[in-house]
């Protein structure tokens, strides 16, 4: 269950940036 936690830190950075 790794790729949801890779779509969330990935969606979380792009909010971020």
């Amino acid at each position: 269950m790794l790729s949801i936690k890779s779509v969330d830190e990935i969606a979380i950075m792009r909010k971020a940036g």
